[in-house]
């Protein structure tokens, strides 16, 4: 598959991603136990929690979206509680889950971003009034490795990683589009087309068998047209954690990045 395509993917034939996340997660627990392996920490995602329909302050014992939008964050979902049902006494488990992660080797938020926003047009579900929040690859790497740390004390449990900043998506695609030096023009689409073409670009790509995503899926809606926010309390109390790093200020400065190789190319 080409690594274009493979960055992006969040739709696709379901044993692919049963193989990816869930095979393996589990394969990994077998060889953590047979090296007598203590501490096990997943890296989960919070899109187990994407739906249609906005959610604000999202806690960690909060409850799963019934069902999963696509196959990523089914098997996310099926991974994690099979990470946290193996913990017991001499094998303490926990997981992480870092919300839209941003910094320098991004190959997911970014690139995908920086398409739309060099589009003459830009569609913004609901009119961009979501609000998203972003992760810095920093401040997730100090959530897994203190995660390691105090995974005793974590054991059986699960913890949502954010920036904690909220910003609206049509906030996000103005400042990313002056970082990439693009002025595209920025087009409201109601839900109630939105959601329609959603679907049939996914029926589409699914019967066609084709492995490339389309560019609307209801996962992206999810994305795009609702508000996901995290309660960070937890992290605090269980994990110390305090976002140390501006995600979007690292967003923008990467799409910077991307700006200046473009012109040098």
């Amino acid at each position: 598959m080409p690594k274009r395509a493979q960055r992006w993917r969040r739709s696709g034939p379901d044993a692919d991603f049963v193989a990816a996340n869930l095979t393996v997660t589990q394969r990994l627990l077998a060889a953590a136990r047979s090296a007598s392996v203590a501490r096990f920490v997943f890296v989960s995602s919070p899109s187990i929690h994407a739906r249609l329909a906005d959610q604000i302050g999202i806690g960690a014992d909060d409850a799963p979206a019934a069902r999963p939008l696509n196959a990523y964050a089914r098997t996310k979902l099926a991974a994690e509680r099979a990470v946290l049902a193996a913990s017991d006494a001499g094998f303490a488990t926990c997981a992480i889950r870092p919300r839209a992660l941003v910094g320098e080797g991004d190959r997911v938020i970014l690139p995908r971003l920086a398409d739309l926003a060099r589009r003459k047009r830009m569609p913004l579900p609901r009119g961009g009034r979501a609000l998203i929040e972003l992760t810095d690859l920093r401040d997730a790497a100090w959530a897994i490795a203190e995660a390691e740390a105090r995974a005793p004390a974590l054991a059986g449990r699960a913890i949502n990683i954010s920036g904690g900043r909220p910003v609206a998506v049509r906030d996000l695609a103005l400042l990313l589009a002056a970082a990439l030096g693009e002025r595209p023009r920025l087009v409201s689409v109601p839900l109630a087309l939105a959601r329609p073409l959603a679907v049939a670009a996914e029926t589409f790509a699914r019967l066609t068998g084709s492995r490339k995503e389309p560019v609307l899926t209801r996962y992206t809606l999810a994305t795009l047209a609702f508000s996901q926010t995290f309660d960070l309390a937890p992290a605090w109390a269980q994990l110390g954690y305090k976002p140390r790093h501006d995600a979007l200020a690292t967003l923008l400065a990467e799409a910077q990045k991307l700006a200046g190789e473009g012109a040098a190319a």
